[in-house]
């Protein structure tokens, strides 16, 4: 179905109605059934910064009001929430209630959850809106679970496509192989070719700051996202980085470039843990189910460390060891936090108490604040704010 020219129509048949599908060069934006005249049933309309980056989808729910403007009473919009990769991680509506959550396999095979805080939301097996975009914003067929990658079908569960590379060996010797086995590192819009997106470079670069807070031989690189860090022998001061950092906005000033900053042996130690261990541990953008509130989480069931992104620790309170005063943490806190759940995991140090996992991890947490010369924070009050 994709591929037409702009403004041309496509249909495929479902039941006794022919549903048509006109397109704006690769993208869907509208689709309507056979009737006299044709009535519309859905509207989508696209951002700018990325081929398939969908804002906002109107729903006709009741085809039989339909104007050819969904703007009657059967109309319903949603609106798309994506993370860094391009997946669709929730849809609201325009009370900003949201509608449907989405969690991924690595390679974009979705479970669906219907609303509510995403703690007791439905599991659903197709979404009950009929949105169609979910991993990497690429189209889904609901009855096959495959997705449509325009020059070819992605089989999520698999990790595969189902055809072979047009271009044959210009990105890998394996001519079904999706975006080098890297789905959280690259896109491949086309179904041909593998890219960078720009946003997960920056975030890249976000994250590699904060990890060179403390730990100042720490890089990330920003094509694969792999971490590395210097061997002790060979570690030195690290040069000023360029003046051009590519941040912008609200999220530069959290993100500025790291000078010649003291490393913390403790906080090396964990990332040379993380790196050495036979275990891989993913840092994912985005909500994930039991973060509730929480700026970033570690889960231990598939060692990956979920981070919602800057901003977000302002919306945890953490009590003062010894006084009875409240401060919200900085980002560098939270992930290296969170990184030390990841370490005590891989090295097989993890409590299975919650409770006492959670005042051991302060604990070793409160021994970095210490050289930063910041306020420890109280083990016994560890719970988030709600």
């Amino acid at each position: 179905m994709d591929g037409s020219d702009a403004g041309g129509a496509d249909g495929i048949l479902a039941g006794d109605r022919h549903e048509h599908y006109y397109y704006a060069g690769w993208r869907v934006v509208e689709q309507t059934d056979n009737a006299a005249p044709p009535r519309t049933l859905a509207q989508t309309t696209w951002g700018v910064t990325y081929i398939d980056e969908p804002l906002t989808r109107d729903r006709n729910s009741d085809p039989a009001t339909d104007n050819g403007c969904l703007d009657a009473g059967g109309s319903q919009r949603y609106f798309y929430h994506e993370d860094a990769n391009h997946r669709i991680i929730a849809l609201s509506d325009e009370s900003a209630d949201v509608v449907e959550r989405y969690e991924y396999s690595a390679y974009g095979e979705p479970r669906i959850y219907a609303g509510g805080d995403g703690e007791s939301g439905e599991r659903l097996f197709v979404s009950s809106v009929g949105n169609p975009y979910m991993h990497q914003s690429l189209r889904r067929d609901d009855e096959t679970g495959l997705h449509e990658n325009r020059m070819r079908v992605l089989n999520p569960r698999l990790g595969r496509f189902m055809q072979r590379d047009p271009l044959e060996y210009s990105d890998s010797l394996n001519l079904y192989e999706y975006v080098e086995s890297g789905p959280f590192r690259f896109l491949d819009p086309m179904g041909l070719k593998l890219v960078v997106d720009q946003r997960a470079l920056r975030i890249r670069k976000i994250f590699e700051n904060i990890l060179r807070e403390l730990c100042s031989d720490a890089r990330v690189d920003p094509r694969s996202g792999d971490v590395t860090i210097k061997p002790p022998d060979e570690s030195s001061s690290p040069s000023p980085e360029p003046a051009d950092d590519p941040v912008k906005g609200d999220d530069s000033q959290a993100a500025t470039q790291p000078t010649s900053k003291p490393s913390s042996s403790a906080a090396c130690a964990i990332l040379r843990d993380l790196i050495n261990s036979d275990t891989t541990v993913t840092v994912v953008g985005g909500w994930a189910r039991g973060m509730r509130r929480s700026p970033a989480s570690f889960d231990p069931k598939t060692n990956t460390l979920h981070w919602r992104g800057l901003g977000f620790a302002k919306k945890l309170d953490i009590d003062i060891l010894g006084s009875k005063k409240k401060r919200k943490p900085t980002e560098w806190e939270v992930i290296w936090h969170e990184l030390i759940h990841a370490q005590r995991a891989v090295m097989n140090r993890r409590s299975p108490n919650p409770a006492v996992e959670e005042t051991d991890t302060i604990k070793a947490m409160n021994a970095i604040r210490c050289s930063k010369g910041i306020p420890k924070r109280d083990p016994s009050g560890h719970v988030d704010v709600p």
